[in-house]
C-alpha cells in the first residue's frame, strides 16, 4: 500500500518521465548542451550563437530539455549584431569610404 503511494507521489513531480521500478527520479530535465554552447560564444565569436542556437531549439522542441532561453538569447543578439555588421557594409561601401 505504501508503494503504490510513493510511486503516485514520484509520478505527480517527474515531469511525465517513465518511472522505472525501483528508481528514484527527481524530475529536473537536462541542460540543452548547445544552448550553453550558444549563450557562451556569444561573447568569443560573433555569428557561431546564431547556428547553434537555432540548433538548439529545434532539439528542445524535440526532446524536452531546459536552456531555451539561453539559445533564445543567443539567436536574438548574434541575429541583430549580423543586422547591424551588414547595414555598416553597406553603409561604408556606399559612401565610397572603402575605396582607397
Amino acid at each position: 500500500m505504501l508503494g503504490g503511494a510513493l510511486s503516485l507521489s514520484f509520478e505527480l513531480f517527474s515531469y511525465n518521465h517513465v518511472m522505472k521500478e525501483g528508481s528514484i527520479q527527481t524530475g529536473t530535465k537536462p541542460f540543452n548542451k548547445l544552448a550553453i554552447a550558444s549563450f557562451i560564444t556569444l561573447f568569443l565569436v560573433p555569428f557561431v550563437p546564431l547556428v547553434l542556437g537555432l540548433i538548439a531549439l529545434k532539439q528542445i522542441n524535440r526532446v524536452p530539455e531546459r536552456g531555451a532561453i539561453f539559445a533564445w538569447i543567443s539567436v536574438t543578439v548574434a541575429g541583430l549584431y549580423t543586422v547591424l555588421v551588414v547595414i555598416v557594409i553597406v553603409i561604408y561601401s556606399l559612401t565610397g569610404l572603402g575605396g582607397l
